[in-house]
Formats: structure tokens, sequence, C-alpha cells
């Protein structure tokens, strides 16, 4: 926590705005919302392997996850800067990963 606070600062700092385009800068809500929806997905993991898949302590850091995946996927699809162009997405190379 302390390490991404400090690079936070840090980008803000360094990466330019772009003065007098709209949704210039960083996309902090973006940011947020993905990593929510990472660690709370990771955390159902998690718990599945020490609880087992049908415990609520499983099942609502996973449904968590997939209601913030998709309110994710709906926001950064709405902004005009999203933290990722999904147009990269449709690349075969970036898509598939490195194979």
């Amino acid at each position: 926590m302390p390490v991404g606070l400090v690079l936070l600062v840090l980008m803000t700092r360094v990466v330019p705005d772009r003065p007098g385009q709209p949704g210039s800068g960083i996309d902090i809500f973006g940011a947020l919302l993905a990593t929510a929806t990472a660690a709370s997905a990771i955390y159902g993991l998690i718990n599945a392997g020490d609880h087992g898949w049908s415990v609520p302590m499983t099942l609502g850091p996973l449904a968590a996850g997939f209601a913030l995946g998709i309110v994710c996927v709906v926001y950064e699809r709405a902004i005009t800067r999203p933290l990722l162009d999904p147009a990269l997405l449709v690349r075969r190379p970036i898509a598939a990963g490195p194979c």
C-alpha cells in the first residue's frame, strides 16, 4: 500500500496532462475499479482453497469481483481515454499473450 501511494503521487507529477483535451490525465477511478476487481476475485479464489467453493466467504468476494468487473468494463468503454484501449485486444499477439 505505501508503495502504491508513493507511485500515485509520482505519477501525477511525472505523467503530463494534456490541457484542452477531454479526459486528459490519469484515470484514477478506472484504476481503482480494476484493482478492486482483481483483489476481490483473488481473495475469493484464496478462500476457495481454504474453505471450499460453496461458503459465503468464497462466493461473496467472487460475486463482487464479477460485478466489479462488469462495472469496470462498462465504465472503461464509456470514457474517452480508458486505461486500456479495447481496440488493442483485437490484435492477436496482445489478446493471446506470449504463446
